[in-house]
């Protein structure tokens, strides 16, 4: 338990030479604890996605999981806000079948363009664009739209879709919320993409 508050008082320091606000730090490491206790919790789950994601948490320990929630929650933070990077997740239209928004992750980064991949579905429905493209959107976009559908999580993923846990099991961070233009959020508030990260809540079409 003293390792465990040791870590904590560690975490809040890094926050702070990475001059975040200090009003911001508790709010942190609430995120940071319900991302150790879930990668935890879920570390005995195994799945058959590990043919193409790597969720790597069947002998999880407590200095892995707390590696990772580090990863996520301090150096997503140092990067720049409207950064964009290889391995992120976002939302995005699948032109091959319009009606869908689905889950994607970012596959490169050149300049104002970017390369995603949807998870699982094959190269096929891949594609480049820009980075301020309405077809890309921030993760939660389809659930705060209300965007009718039967597909939207990863090819063959087992149960329903949380994007917290999803952020989790692939070891991944989001398109930062600034990343993405009014167009691409139509309206969608930042408050709603934070509650998308973690809360517990099933995505649609899932």
């Amino acid at each position: 338990m003293a390792q465990f508050a040791n870590f904590l008082l560690l975490l809040c320091g890094l926050l702070t030479v990475r001059q975040l606000q200090a009003q911001n730090c508790s709010l942190q490491i609430e995120e940071f604890t319900d991302c150790l206790r879930d990668r935890l919790v879920n570390s005995t789950n195994k799945s058959d996605m590990k043919k193409r994601v790597s969720f790597d948490t069947d002998k999880l320990t407590f200095e892995d999981a707390s590696s990772y929630c580090m990863k996520r929650y301090v150096l997503s933070n140092e990067a720049a806000s409207d950064e964009w990077a290889i391995g992120m997740k976002l939302e995005a239209l699948d032109r091959l079948y319009p009606s869908l928004i689905v889950v994607a992750t970012v596959t490169n980064v050149n300049g104002n363009s970017v390369s995603i991949t949807f998870d699982n579905w094959g190269d096929k429905y891949d594609y480049t664009t820009e980075k301020s493209n309405r077809d890309l959107h921030p993760v939660g976009y389809a659930k705060y739209i209300h965007h009718p559908q039967n597909k939207y999580k990863p090819y063959k993923y087992p149960g329903g879709f949380n994007w917290k846990k999803y952020l989790n099991e692939t070891d991944s961070v989001p398109v930062p919320f600034e990343s993405f233009n009014r167009i691409q959020t139509n309206g969608m508030p930042k408050d709603y993409y934070l509650e998308t990260i973690t809360g517990n809540e099933i995505q649609p079409g899932t």
